[in-house]
């Protein structure tokens, strides 16, 4: 059975964007991280988050751009190279998306490659993932 997540938008203010998300396998969950991203600018590359809606998430092993297993969102309507990556300050977003262990007080997330490790452990053949906007 394929792993499910739901990813939950919370809060944009022009700069970041922070949710958090939920890992499941079956009904049981799994994994939670929170998630940074670019704030919503039309979904255009390097810059915004990508639209709300579902995806698949696949395992991508080490790349020129990212030395460490990471994922790849590959079917973001009129966007390419769309990953969960490390990072914990919007600059590293860079169109995609952060997980984190938790938020800061300046609304970052920290822990990045930690947080990157487990949700790699925990889905290690990808997931379906289903954004949602709340904010």
């Amino acid at each position: 059975m394929r792993k499910r997540a739901v990813l939950i938008r919370l809060f944009d203010d022009g700069t970041r964007t922070l949710s958090r998300q939920i890992l499941f396998s079956g009904l049981k969950p799994i994994h939670s991280c929170v998630i940074l991203e670019p704030p919503w600018k039309e979904n255009q590359p390097n810059i915004s988050c990508i639209p709300a809606g579902k995806y698949k998430v696949v395992p991508c092993g080490p790349t020129e751009n990212f030395k460490y297993p990471h994922f790849q969102i590959p079917n973001v309507p009129g966007r390419k190279d769309v990953a969960i990556h490390r990072g914990n300050y919007p600059y590293d977003t860079e169109g995609c998306q952060c997980p984190g262990v938790d938020f800061d007080k300046k609304n970052n997330v920290t822990d990045s490659k930690s947080a990157l490790s487990a949700l790699v452990r925990a889905a290690p053949d990808g997931y379906d993932l289903e954004i949602i906007d709340v904010r």
